[in-house]
């Protein structure tokens, strides 16, 4: 609803609080093609005018002009932080659409948080809810992409408690012994090789796939290479964590990786073992008992269990 500037108290707080909020909507709105501030506002009036009722000019800038810094920075701290951050999806659906991508996710979903690593954190949500933006095929792709660059950071960037020992799990009955899973990890099911996708990408940026090449990429973001990499449908699961600091990208089996989740959300270890006989039916068919124990064991070795806790993050 429009605000009659002229009606605003400066001493009422309530009238502040307004001022406030307008001056955000414009400051939050996408700058033009040239990254100067829009001439008008979204009901056609002249944002030079509006400027000037709120803006006292300064000796060598404009009102519009001071609006129009708060505006670049804003936006320019935004790009910024989706381009390191999300760079494999720039890579994978080009800049431009990238950039359009950016400008309609803020405008559905504003920054809450004063991280800058969580104005990205409903990327994936916006995507599922507008399936038709980037089109069917590159669509899913991208969602992929957000996934394991999400969790590509959770693995740096998220704690780590201290590693379940074979005691630990000695001492209760499987029945009745909950695990968790560390909460630098992420359990994902990718409906292409996205990740070949994203490391080839980094291969050829010269950045490598090391904790440090994945971290460089919020200062130099990934370069679209000049023959593009073949993406391919490929459902497959894979375990995103961390390991002595450095995150890697673990191929998991379909039953390993049900097992996996139903201990990831609460699921005794009795009943997570149970269930994997019924995950062989739609997966690994011969995959059996004894290799689910090397698996575990190596979970184990890898500091993947620790204590269960609700929640968490």
């Amino acid at each position: 609803m429009p605000i009659n500037l002229q009606s605003l108290d400066a001493e009422n707080p309530e009238s502040l609080r307004k001022l406030q909020r307008l001056v955000l909507t414009w400051i939050r709105r996408p700058l033009n093609s040239k990254d100067r501030i829009r001439k008008r506002a979204e009901d056609g009036k002249s944002m030079e005018a509006l400027a000037q009722e709120v803006f006292a000019p300064s000796r060598t800038m404009t009102s519009l002009e001071r609006l129009e810094v708060y505006n670049q920075q804003y936006w320019f701290k935004m790009l910024e932080a989706f381009y390191q951050d999300f760079s494999g999806l720039s890579y994978l659906i080009g800049k431009r659409r990238f950039r359009k991508l950016l400008e309609a996710y803020l405008e559905k979903y504003p920054p809450r948080s004063a991280r800058l690593g969580d104005i990205g954190s409903e990327l994936e949500a916006f995507l599922k809810e507008n399936p038709d933006f980037l089109g069917a095929t590159i669509q899913e792709a991208a969602i992929d992409m957000v996934r394991l660059e999400r969790a590509l950071f959770r693995a740096i960037d998220a704690p780590a408690y201290p590693p379940l020992s074979s005691r630990d799990i000695m001492e209760v009955k499987p029945e009745a012994l909950r695990i968790s899973l560390q909460p630098h990890m992420s359990l994902l099911e990718l409906q292409f090789a996205i990740e070949d996708f994203l490391l080839s990408g980094l291969d050829k940026s010269g950045m490598g796939t090391s904790e440090k090449g994945i971290v460089d990429r919020r200062k130099h973001p990934v370069k679209k290479l000049k023959r593009p990499f073949a993406l391919e449908r490929q459902k497959h699961w894979v375990v995103v964590h961390r390991f002595r600091n450095v995150p890697y990208i673990k191929p998991v089996e379909y039953p390993v990786f049900c097992f996996l989740s139903l201990l990831d959300k609460g699921h005794t270890l009795y009943e997570a073992c149970e269930a994997f006989e019924t995950s062989k039916e739609k997966g690994e068919e011969n995959f059996s008992e004894l290799e689910l124990l090397q698996r575990a064991q190596e979970f184990m070795v890898l500091g993947w269990f620790c204590r269960y806790r609700e929640n968490v993050l």
